[in-house]
C-alpha cells in the first residue's frame, strides 16, 4: 500500500507539528521557553509512546517512511492506514 492513499486530518497535523516544535524548542532552549520542564516531559512521553506504537504495529508498517509517520503522529497514522486496508 502506498502512503499517497492515506489521508490524515489536516488540523490534527497542524496541532501535532506545533506541539512537536514547541517540545523540541523546550529541549534545545529551556531557558527561553515558558514551562520548559513540562514540555520536556511531553517530548519524552511522545518519543517513548510512539516508539512503543512502532513496535506494536510493526506487522502492518511497510517501509521506513511509515515508521517516521508513526513517530510523528502515532495512532492517527495507524488508524488511517487500517481504514485504507
Amino acid at each position: 500500500m502506498d502512503n499517497k492513499n492515506i489521508k490524515l486530518n489536516k488540523p490534527a497535523l497542524i496541532i501535532l507539528t506545533g506541539t512537536w516544535l514547541y517540545c523540541l524548542a523546550a529541549m534545545l532552549l529551556p531557558g527561553s521557553i515558558p514551562f520548559a520542564a513540562v514540555f520536556q516531559g511531553i517530548f519524552i512521553f511522545l518519543v517513548v509512546a510512539h516508539a512503543i506504537e512502532c513496535i506494536l504495529y510493526r506487522k502492518i508498517l511497510k517501509g521506513i517512511h511509515e515508521y517516521f509517520w508513526v513517530m510523528f503522529c502515532g495512532i492517527l497514522f495507524i488508524k488511517a492506514k487500517v481504514r485504507r486496508m
